[in-house]
């Protein structure tokens, strides 16, 4: 196996830490999706509203992450 340069083993090192860093944005945005819908269903059921036809009358998508 060939050794690596220390140029690769920084550039290593820095993909490691943006890779860490990607993965922990990630899980913050799929954590604060997560309270939104959450936040939803206890709305809907205290207003007594279907958060599906909601979603369809204002014309929004499926999220990807649920």
């Amino acid at each position: 196996m060939k050794s690596k340069t220390p140029e690769q083993i920084a550039e290593i090192a820095r993909l490691k830490r943006e890779l860490k860093d990607v993965k922990r944005l990630l899980a913050d945005e799929i954590l604060d999706h997560r309270i939104d819908i959450a936040t939803l269903e206890v709305a809907s059921e205290i207003y007594h509203f279907d958060p599906v036809a909601l979603k369809k009358k204002s014309g929004g998508t499926k999220s990807p992450i649920v």
